[in-house]
């Protein structure tokens, strides 16, 4: 039969040929049926079609098709359609697909159909497209979809989506993936998230990402993260952080971590840590830095501190403290400084605090000093007490003063000294003593 005849051929005389006649027909001879012809075809012939016919079809004889009809093609003929063709079937048709069916379109075909063919497919038709599949849907596709059809893709489809397309996801589009929807996310998805989508990510996500995944998240997506979610972080995860991605870390971000997070950054994390982040965490957070975090921190970062977070500090802790981090000490975290934390101090650190740190240590701290300490003590850093300071040292602290720092002693802070604590300078000490802080007695 050529085309001009089965063109002339009714509905009704169409409908009698049988399967075997209809899969025998040329491609030139079908593509001569009008819509209306070709959309008489009963079930049983569409079904008997092969995948040669199924790829010389036009838009026009298929968009119209129902449910019915579309469904009673071979998963093999619908895999042959033409992109064009795929992209014209009505979203009452694509109904009545299977989950066979919808496996045998090419990742090519399903990039052609419609936001609004999307849109249209179930839970259950989407749930059945596979990594092909997947691989095959644009951003504007997956922009389309509900949360509800998006977490019912799977985990193989949602894999295999390109870069691009996931990050087409709004941030409440992907804060709505499953959890195992979010650890088969691939290295390079990871690495391809927006400010948008990590955005998006819960505390329950962000603890599901494998940690190879992890570090692969641009610095962008690390500052977008929420602090509810970053305290999803488990402990093996914030070690494995990049210092790159923990210098990203937002003062916004800085009170959302907890203690079980700090505790498990690396001396190289910890160090990455910013200013800002480190003026803002919370005060277990600060103590539960290892001794080795500690060591490693700036001098800027160490001065960030404010005097309740220094006080925060373990005497372990303070007594890592290196004498570079020592001699940058500033008054604010030497206020903050307690009697153990002073007492943990090494005779080096105490001999690096600047004037400014010794002045403002509290009456209470200063009763730390004990004789190492207090002969570790410069003249200078003696002459920089105030006489408040020199009157809260107890008769035993002022006798262990030695003529190094007897002779730092000004006559104001000489005059204001007690009998007792006169009497308990050394002769050593009284020798030193200057001339003009004689005179002040």
């Amino acid at each position: 039969l050529r085309s001009a005849q089965l063109s002339a051929l009714s509905t009704d005389s169409l409908q009698a040929l049988g399967t075997q006649a209809v899969s025998a027909l040329t491609t030139g001879a079908l593509r001569g049926l009008s819509a209306a012809q070709f959309g008489s075809l009963t079930t049983d012939q569409l079904q008997s079609l092969t995948t040669g016919q199924a790829a010389s079809l036009v838009t026009a004889q298929v968009s119209g098709l129902s449910s019915a009809q579309v469904d009673s093609l071979e998963s093999q003929d619908l895999g042959s359609l033409s992109t064009t063709v795929v992209a014209s079937l009505g979203t009452a048709a694509l109904a009545g697909l299977d989950d066979g069916q919808l496996g045998g379109l090419t990742s090519t075909q399903v990039g052609s159909l419609t936001t609004q063919q999307i849109q249209s497919l179930t839970t259950d038709q989407l749930a059945g497209l596979g990594s092909d599949e997947g691989a095959g849907l644009k951003a504007t596709q997956l922009s389309a979809l509900s949360t509800t059809s998006l977490q019912a893709l799977s985990t193989d489809a949602l894999g295999a989506v390109s870069t691009d397309a996931l990050r087409g996801l709004s941030s409440t589009q992907f804060g709505s993936l499953t959890t195992e929807q979010v650890v088969a996310l691939t290295t390079g998805q990871a690495r391809a998230l927006g400010a948008a989508q990590a955005r998006g990510l819960t505390s329950e996500q962000l603890g599901a990402l494998e940690t190879a995944d992890l570090v692969q998240l641009g610095t962008a997506a690390v500052a977008a993260l929420s602090s509810g979610s970053l305290v999803g972080l488990a402990s093996e995860q914030v070690s494995a952080l990049l210092t790159a991605q923990v210098a990203a870390l937002t003062t916004a971000q800085a009170a959302g971590l907890t203690e079980d997070q700090t505790a498990n950054l690396t001396s190289v994390g910890a160090r990455a840590l910013s200013t800002g982040v480190m003026s803002l965490l919370g005060t277990a957070a600060v103590a539960a830095l290892t001794t080795e975090a500690v060591a490693a921190l700036g001098t800027a970062q160490v001065n960030a501190l404010s005097s309740t977070q220094f006080g925060s500090l373990t005497t372990d802790q303070v007594a890592a403290l290196t004498t570079g981090q020592a001699r940058a000490l500033g008054s604010l975290q030497a206020r903050g400084l307690t009697s153990e934390q002073v007492g943990a101090l090494s005779t080096d650190n105490v001999a690096q605090l600047s004037t400014t740190a010794v002045s403002a240590l509290s009456a209470g701290a200063l009763e730390g000093l004990d004789e190492e300490r207090a002969q570790a003590l410069s003249s200078t850093q003696v002459g920089a007490l105030t006489t408040e300071q020199l009157t809260a040292l107890t008769t035993e602290q002022v006798a262990t003063l030695g003529s190094d720092e007897a002779a730092g002693l000004r006559s104001a802070q000489l005059s204001a000294l007690s009998t007792d604590s006169l009497q308990a300078l050394g002769t050593q000490a009284v020798s030193a003593l200057t001339t003009g802080a004689l005179r002040g007695l």
